[in-house]
């Protein structure tokens, strides 16, 4: 045993020096110990990685010095949802006192920020982007089309309908109510789209 571990730790060596082969090495440990951090989805933000885990987002820009967690949720992230769009990353995050909502984040902390709470108070506005279908948990996509995100929210009086945000709180608002009732539009699936046409 003790032979072939030898040789398997000597062949790696060799490659790694012969074929300039990358070995894969720990960034930072941002859980200390046995625990795991559970990173769930990344995506690419002006060279750096923004990426989310059960319950926070952090950014990392391949160092364990620039490699962070920029907010703690008190209750989730949800994953399979995050948009990157003009220098911004859009993403949900559900906390005890907005619910589960749309957020932002430049890659720094006093970047990341709610960006408009769709249901007041703990409400959330963005549940429709969780579903169950036979059996299976999934998370809705963000869209972006022509430099506007697009998502399918409730305000609490309107239902599920199709929203549109710029980035911003008073850019934030509901394309139209398609069911004019409480009733929702039974908007579910926004492929992941980008398009500038």
């Amino acid at each position: 045993m003790q032979k072939i571990l030898f040789t398997l730790l000597l062949t790696t060596g060799i490659c790694s020096k012969l074929f300039a082969v990358q070995i894969p090495q720990l960034v930072k440990d941002l859980t200390p110990g046995n625990g795991s951090t559970n990173i769930k989805e990344m995506v690419e933000l002006n060279g750096k990685l923004v990426f989310v885990t059960d319950n926070s987002i952090g950014v990392s820009d391949g160092t364990a010095a620039g490699t962070n967690i920029l907010k703690t949720f008190s209750n989730s992230v949800l994953y399979n949802g995050m948009k990157a769009m003009n220098g911004i990353v859009f993403f949900i995050g559900s906390d005890s006192t907005y619910g589960a909502e749309l957020w932002k984040t430049d890659g720094t902390v006093a970047g990341t920020q709610l960006v408009k709470d769709i249901n007041n108070g703990t409400a959330s506005g963005l549940d429709a982007l969780i579903h169950s279908t036979i059996g299976h948990s999934i998370n809705y996509h963000l869209a972006s089309m022509n430099g506007l995100l697009y998502f399918p929210a409730n305000d609490g009086t309107h239902g599920t309908e199709l929203w549109v945000s710029d980035g911003t709180d008073a850019g934030t608002h509901m394309v139209k109510d398609i069911f004019t009732t409480a009733d929702s539009s039974a908007l579910s699936y926004l492929p992941g789209i980008t398009t500038t046409t």
